[in-house]
């Protein structure tokens, strides 16, 4: 059994929102997948305090999609220190347009293969949507720009994935097949 995650110091506040028949209401419509549900009458911190309590009494993973950049480094701070033990991962907004030909770094990619790859990783493995034994306490914070760009289905990026360990043996002609399946191509070396 894993170890339970450690309690925030803002756990009291937290149980101010579950408390409130409102706050019931709003758990209880998305437990049953009643879709969107809207709540108003917050502003500033009380959203990510809300959500806070939510994901607690729901349970995780959680793609969480807010306004702009900004707004994603703020609330991933929030959320951290509202619920200690939970990865807070970002999605990041790619910084060209589609069919730009610009030289692109390819820690942007990365992080958002990662974090996509977090979100597969997550959702596919059994007691991950709960708060008890085996769940991954993941929260993805996304933009809208982020999330704008078309993405991959689960199911392709799944099926692409390709996890090398130092001191693997791998066959080239099936390890080259793969990456060249995954988008990359084969030149000669460069000296």
């Amino acid at each position: 059994m894993s170890p339970e995650p450690p309690q925030s110091q803002l756990a009291p506040l937290l149980r101010l929102w579950q408390g409130a028949a409102e706050f019931r209401g709003l758990v209880a419509a998305f437990g049953r997948d009643a879709g969107a549900q809207l709540a108003y009458g917050l502003s500033g911190s009380q959203r990510t305090y809300l959500t806070a309590g939510i994901l607690a009494e729901l349970g995780w993973p959680c793609l969480y999609v807010v306004p702009t950049a900004q707004h994603v480094e703020r609330i991933a701070a929030d959320l951290e220190s509202l619920l200690p033990g939970a990865r807070v991962m970002s999605l990041p907004a790619l910084e060209i347009l589609p069919y730009d030909v610009i030289a692109q770094a390819p820690e942007v990619p990365a992080a958002r293969l990662a974090a996509l790859d977090a979100l597969l990783t997550a959702a596919g493995r059994p007691g991950s949507a709960g708060t008890g034994a085996g769940a991954d306490r993941l929260i993805v914070i996304a933009s809208l720009a982020a999330v704008s760009r078309k993405l991959p289905p689960p199911a392709e990026l799944a099926g692409r994935r390709l996890v090398l360990t130092r001191g693997g043996e791998y066959e080239l002609p099936d390890l080259a097949r793969q990456l060249a399946l995954a988008g990359y191509e084969r030149l000669p070396a460069v000296e």
